[in-house]
């Protein structure tokens, strides 16, 4: 079994936050990245979001990733929707764990 762990620590250490437009339309949603899962990155979005509407596990998004010094440029990867997960004890209430993987 291959432990990716490392490469999500760099992830999280160098992208602050990313943005996801859905097809490209506006709104964009601006989300913090975090190091979620021992296996992956991962974001926190409100359960009532109308971004949980629009996409579903196993999509393949175009997401924005935001450097964490300003002065570098955004970098767009592939990234696929892994799980969305409610009840995860570290996260608050009412919000729901989003599991993301670079392809």
């Amino acid at each position: 079994m291959m432990n990716r762990r490392a490469e999500t620590r760099k992830m999280v250490s160098q992208y602050h936050n990313i943005e996801i437009s859905i097809n490209g339309m506006p709104p964009a949603y601006m989300f913090r990245l975090r190091n979620i899962m021992s296996t992956g990155l991962g974001v926190l979005v409100r359960s009532d979001s109308d971004l949980l509407k629009q996409v579903e596990i196993g999509d393949v998004l175009d997401v924005k990733y935001n450097p964490m010094e300003p002065s570098e440029p955004s970098e767009y990867f592939k990234t696929k929707i892994e799980h969305i997960t409610e009840g995860i004890a570290d996260s608050p209430k009412g919000h729901a764990v989003m599991g993301l993987s670079i392809i």
